[in-house]
């Protein structure tokens, strides 16, 4: 597991302590920055090694979309903090967090080599692929958002897709239009997508039903999915994870 700090709004004129610049990996999220002032923090978290935890059974989705039939765990989850004189406050989990492979690259130009990053980020894909078809050989990964090109963060999925591609996997971005459901799953053009990166906004995926379809068929691996989101980032579950009682029952 790694972690970033991608954002910080502060009131004041603050300075990370040594080490700690934004962007850089660091162990621990919410004692990255010590100054008192800073508003909020967020930091965006590589889940290669995520174990599933004893709040599972609570936080699950009760519309379906949860089952242990889909393994993967989902990538770069994002935990937005408020921190205060109180100490650190969690208002947000976003499932579907961007910025890693930017924040890779900013480290690259600040003369600091991004490559073990980039490894951890390929092998976070990697490991959601054995989770779901164990040693069978991940070959094609389709990044998926609206108008793609359009998007905000088009530059990181040029850079995800090149990651990939290094490693001798074929990638596509592809507005989800541009996925054809067949029988056996789904394809951009000729090429059968063993695995999506999901960059969508709906959540539920009520807007792509043939992707929701294939996921559900398990005919891809859809990473992050439906679930995670019900899991984790329904703003309701907030309720659950800032009660004291039960996250000391649960470790």
């Amino acid at each position: 597991m790694c972690w970033f700090v991608i954002g910080t709004a502060t009131s004041h004129s603050t300075k990370p302590t040594s080490g700690q610049v934004a962007g850089y990996p660091a162990k621990a999220g919410i004692q990255l920055i010590q100054e008192p002032r800073v508003a909020r923090q967020t930091v965006l978290v590589c889940c290669a090694e995520c174990k599933i935890n004893p709040l599972d059974s609570r936080l699950r989705g009760n519309d379906g979309t949860d089952s242990l039939e889909h393994p993967a765990l989902g990538v770069f989850y994002g935990y937005d903090f408020h921190l205060n004189t109180q100490g650190a406050h969690l208002i947000e989990i976003n499932t579907n967090a961007g910025g890693a492979f930017l924040n890779a690259l900013l480290i690259e130009s600040q003369g600091v080599t991004s490559e073990g990053l980039n490894e951890t980020f390929l092998e976070m894909f990697r490991n959601e692929w054995r989770l779901a078809r164990g040693d069978a050989p991940l070959t094609t990964i389709a990044i998926v958002d609206e108008k793609p090109e359009s998007q905000y963060l088009y530059p990181e999925f040029l850079l995800a897709k090149a990651m990939f591609e290094r490693a001798g996997i074929k990638a596509h971005i592809v507005d989800p239009s541009g996925l054809q459901a067949r029988e056996e799953g789904l394809y951009a053009g000729n090429q059968k997508i063993d695995l999506i990166y999901n960059r969508l906004t709906d959540f539920s995926l009520q807007q792509f039903p043939h992707i929701r379809s294939a996921h559900e068929k398990q005919q891809v691996v859809l990473t992050p999915n439906p679930s995670h989101y019900q899991r984790y980032a329904d703003k309701s579950k907030l309720a659950w994870l800032t009660d004291s009682v039960l996250m000391r029952s649960a470790g």
